[in-house]
């Protein structure tokens, strides 16, 4: 059961450079919360689907980063690590 795969561009983003290099190989996950996003056991393995899903279809030489963009950024635990860059809404909108 692949999961639907949705590729979003806004150009109204200040760092439209940045957001070319984030999504041209990666597994970008947006998140919008009033506080740091944690990641759970849960929403780790959820991230880990996702990337074994575009390395079925990339070439073995590609590496993909999961990246978060997110309201505020990312509380650091266990599960956090999954996450190759962090990027917030104050890292696109400056």
């Amino acid at each position: 059961d692949e999961e639907d795969q949705n590729i979003e561009f806004k150009e109204s983003w200040n760092s439209t450079e940045l957001l070319k290099w984030v999504c041209g190989f990666a597994n970008c996950e947006i998140k919008f919360y009033s506080d740091d996003f944690t990641v759970d056991s849960s929403y780790y393995r959820t991230v880990i689907r996702r990337q074994a899903l575009l390395e079925k279809y990339l070439k073995r030489k590609n590496v993909i980063h999961n990246t978060l963009i997110t309201t505020y950024g990312l509380t650091y635990n266990e599960y956090s690590g999954v996450f190759t860059n962090v990027i917030t809404l104050d890292d696109l909108f400056d």
